[in-house]
């Protein structure tokens, strides 16, 4: 985490910084984000048999960013995807159904789609409404079928809520990505998930889970 950041933090608190500066947020390590998410879906062994085998078999994917920022983690996961793609049976890039959610940086998410467009075969929806807090007490996904969830650098600041938000993803996600600057979260099977893979670049975590709930 950047010394910038974690001062906004220690002044403001998570909330408080986020509802002043969201709209203008960057995530400041985002190169080795891409770095650590081609090492777990590609260099891994294990992570590239799963995502070759379970997620890029069908022409179109459905993917959740939950707490999107700017947008680091869904640039770092499509890229990743385009690398792998010529080594599935699929014949081009798949469709990709695209649900953002953060109710602080849709604007940054936005602003940066103009700099570093999506792939033209991606559907952007917004959906702000799902939070952590209320996806921990309710179920905002009841109607929804996502094939991979990503949340990057968020959830370690989730903890008083974690379990509910991991317990309800698994009922309505095949696959997880989460990314982070420390060793949390921490992921159990109690919450409806199996480890596939964790890998550690430049200090950024990468896991990917498998759903036991779907």
């Amino acid at each position: 985490m950047s010394s910038s950041i974690r001062h906004g933090y220690e002044t403001c608190g998570v909330k408080g910084y986020y509802e002043q500066h969201g709209q203008v947020y960057r995530n400041p390590h985002y190169r080795s984000l891409c770095q650590s998410l081609k090492q777990l879906l590609i260099n891994s062994p294990r992570g590239r048999t799963e995502i070759l085998r379970g997620l890029l078999n069908t022409d179109r994917l459905e993917v959740l960013d939950l707490a999107c920022g700017a947008g680091e983690g869904t640039q770092a996961l499509l890229q990743t995807l385009k690398i792998l793609q010529p080594l599935s049976t699929l014949q081009q890039f798949p469709k990709i159904i695209l649900d953002i959610s953060d109710p602080y940086t849709l604007e940054a998410f936005h602003s940066q789609q103009t700099k570093t467009p999506l792939p033209t075969t991606t559907t952007l929806r917004d959906k702000s409404e799902y939070t952590f807090q209320d996806m921990s007490r309710t179920e905002p996904l009841t109607d929804k079928r996502y094939d991979m969830t990503i949340c990057s650098y968020a959830l370690h600041l989730a903890e008083s809520c974690l379990f509910g938000v991991l317990y309800h993803l698994a009922m309505h996600s095949r696959y997880l990505v989460v990314a982070s600057p420390h060793k949390k979260p921490v992921i159990d099977v109690s919450m409806g998930w199996q480890l596939v893979e964790h890998v550690v670049i430049e200090k950024v975590h990468s896991w990917l889970y498998k759903s036991l709930l779907t």
